[in-house]
């Protein structure tokens, strides 16, 4: 059996957190087939681990996420996606990266509600920058992103089956809802 490992990845508040859950609540995953922000990788990096030790004892199918930048406005981290996706294919997995992409006006209220960012000048620059570090990081790399358009997947039962399907995934169990409706 092939490993896999499917890298969700966006910009802050682009749907990150529920695909990465979507993903998750399929069959294809027993507990621990989590790795990424607030689950496995996070716990075993507070133990002193690092992400080489944790590849090494995942399971055959993970889910890893990260929003770009990861940390605060105070000092954004400029995740390198190239790096981890290498460090992956060397531990012996297939990587599926998955790029979130939602309306950017709602990025921009959610950031700013949530303080990402101070400012809505300043999501707009850090959406831009996230998707320019985003592509440029997998350009270095041979896999070609699948880009999710947050409105359809939570709205569209239709193309959500139709994109796990061809992610090799089962029905999500995740029940879903729009965000966008609390703006």
């Amino acid at each position: 059996m092939c490993k896999l490992a499917y890298f969700v990845m966006g910009p802050s508040s682009s749907g990150n957190r529920m695909m990465q859950r979507a993903i998750t609540s399929t069959k294809d995953f027993g507990e621990g087939g989590v790795i990424g922000e607030g689950y496995v990788l996070r716990k075993l990096w507070l133990k002193g681990n690092d992400l080489v030790e944790s590849l090494k004892t995942a399971p055959d199918k993970i889910v890893y996420g990260k929003s770009i930048p990861s940390g605060s406005y105070h000092n954004p981290l400029w995740y390198h996606i190239k790096d981890t996706c290498n460090l992956m294919i060397a531990n012996g997995y297939l990587v599926c990266p998955i790029v979130m992409h939602r309306e950017p006006k709602f990025v921009i209220l959610s950031q700013v509600r949530h303080q990402h960012v101070r400012t809505g000048e300043d999501a707009v620059q850090d959406i831009l920058r996230a998707y320019q570090h985003i592509f440029e990081q997998l350009s270095l790399i041979p896999l070609f992103p699948i880009i999710v358009k947050y409105e359809d997947f939570v709205t569209s039962d239709i193309y959500r089956n139709w994109l796990f399907s061809n992610l090799g995934l089962p029905k999500s169990t995740l029940k879903l809802y729009n965000a966008n409706d609390a703006y």
